[in-house]
């Protein structure tokens, strides 16, 4: 957090700046009542026409400081939000693939939402105002010392000191509820993610039970945040008893000097205007401490993240030529399944049709070469190379790419990432019928267009990146048999390509295509 506090260093300046003017307007007003009180019936109606002045002064510099201090408060949580949520997308975009599967993408979106609220309004707000509420304190006990009475000053702070103390003790159990609370808002996102992504089996028979799934993990997440609520009431209680024992002993102070005539009226009046505006920031302070202790642990969460490392960016993709990819010893196991030990070399100019039933380990085979999957013995080869960086060298295309919710040039370029207008690019639009050529390249919507359409678009991407090793877990299933056919075509006569396809297609015009066929089942090659 503190590399984010120097970044906004100018305008927290400024804001506290502002604030202290503010609070120096506050301070006066009591000094104008206690005048007024001490030296009416000596000056009279000239004095108070003089005060009557000062007061529209001091009201108008007070609203003006005010403004200028809120303004500048929007401003850094403006800068804030800007800076901790770019951080947060680049260093959660940079994860490694395993260490991004570990948690949901609810639970990203928690992060950006309710971690990244809380923490500037409960951490970064939290702090500013512990600053900007020390320096209300220094100002009110300041004039309360030198121009009202030094022996209220005195009790006053006396009493006020042992307030401080009592956020230390709910510290740990308001951070525990809040985590709590967290953690159950990242399981409710995730169910209604769940049941919304369901949505087509949501029916007059299914209805009811849905609601009730739905309502159970909304009932938990709320019963969180009741218990948090409830644990922060009592410690928020806790600080305004302190509160009220500085009111009764100032009270208490100010009677007894008062009878023993001596202090004024005037300075009892002052007393009691600065104990209340003196205990604001007081009653500020203890609440800015519950909640930085509260948010201490997603500062951690979200913090973690960010001090993690960042993508190595480039600006394009190098142009590699690869003759053989080879697998050595390739194992993983998982849900009562495994692929042991597996050895193959793809080469260069060749098309590999991986066969099997379902279950027999080809996606996953897949995933082990494309980096999806960590394999826990065994190494990659390319060019009788070990490879780390597999994007490099290996385009794997699934059935259901992904697609942004953007137009089809940001699609298929990945956001300008990559060159679209070349020959490998355009040779494949051309064989493409012109209507839906057209339909695919001029559509608005998205959402729109059929799953065989987006599947092309999903083609077009894996061309414009220009990969020399093609994998393919069944990109066609959507896409007519006409249209697949000529398109199978153009994709397995590439040239420079290793290529390897899963397929479920075993007539004799699908597997002539190939120049090898990979049997598989139980997680072994035949």
């Amino acid at each position: 957090m503190k590399k984010y506090i120097r970044k906004l260093k100018v305008p927290i300046i400024i804001q506290i700046i502002f604030t202290l003017l503010y609070s120096i307007t506050v301070a006066i007003f009591p000094l104008v009542n206690k005048y007024l009180f001490d030296h009416i019936l000596e000056e009279g109606l000239s004095l108070v026409f003089k005060l009557i002045g000062i007061y529209v002064l001091l009201i108008l510099l007070n609203l003006l400081f005010q403004y200028i201090s809120r303004l500048y408060e929007w401003k850094v949580s403006k800068l804030f939000f800007v800076k901790i949520k770019d951080d947060l997308f680049k260093h959660i975009s940079s994860l490694d693939i395993h260490e991004f599967n570990k948690r949901k993408v609810a639970d990203y979106l928690v992060i950006f939402t309710e971690n990244v609220e809380a923490i500037d309004e409960d951490y970064l707000s939290a702090y500013i105002d512990l600053y900007k509420s020390i320096l209300n304190i220094i100002v009110f006990l300041t004039t309360l010392l030198v121009f009202v009475d030094y022996r209220i000053s005195i009790v006053v702070l006396l009493s006020s000191v042992l307030i401080v103390f009592i956020p230390k003790i709910f510290k740990k159990r308001l951070s525990f509820l809040r985590g709590e609370q967290i953690a159950s808002i990242k399981r409710y996102f995730d169910k209604v993610l769940d049941l919304l992504s369901g949505k087509s089996r949501i029916n007059r028979v299914t209805f009811k039970n849905i609601n009730n799934e739905h309502r159970s993990y909304l009932t938990d997440s709320e019963d969180k945040r009741y218990g948090f609520g409830k644990f922060k009431t009592i410690s928020d209680l806790a600080g305004a008893f302190g509160i009220f024992l500085v009111e009764f002993n100032t009270f208490v102070i100010v009677a007894i000097l008062l009878a023993q005539g001596k202090i004024t009226v005037g300075v009892g009046i002052a007393a009691f205007g600065y104990t209340t505006s003196f205990l604001d920031p007081i009653n500020d302070i203890l609440s800015c401490i519950n909640l930085i202790n509260s948010t201490q642990e997603l500062v951690d969460e979200t913090m973690d993240f960010i001090n993690g490392d960042l993508i190595e960016e480039k600006d394009k993709w190098e142009d590699k030529k690869v003759d053989n990819l080879s697998l050595e010893n390739l194992s993983i196991t998982f849900d009562n399944f495994s692929l042991d030990k597996v050895n193959y070399v793809f080469e260069k100019n060749k098309r590999y049709a991986i066969l099997g039933h379902s279950g027999s380990g080809k996606s996953s085979l897949l995933k082990l070469i494309d980096g999806s999957l960590e394999a826990e013995t065994g190494k990659i080869y390319i060019d009788g190379n070990p490879i780390d960086d597999l994007d490099e060298y290996i385009f794997s295309l699934k059935q259901y790419e992904y697609l942004f919710r953007t137009d089809f040039i940001n699609n298929i370029s990945i956001f300008k990432s990559m060159e679209t207008d070349t020959k490998l690019v355009n040779n494949f639009l051309m064989v493409l019928n012109e209507k839906m050529r057209n339909k695919i390249i001029n559509y608005e919507d998205i959402n729109k267009l059929s799953g065989g359409e987006k599947q092309i678009i999903g083609i077009v991407r894996m061309l414009v990146a220009d990969r020399p090793i093609i994998l393919l877990d069944e990109p066609f299933a959507s896409i007519d048999h006409k249209t697949s056919k000529i398109i199978k075509d153009y994709l397995l006569n590439l040239q420079d390509k290793i290529i390897i396809e899963i397929t479920h297609d075993l007539s004799e015009e699908n597997l002539s295509r190939f120049d090898e066929l990979i049997q598989m089942d139980e997680g072994n090659l035949l």
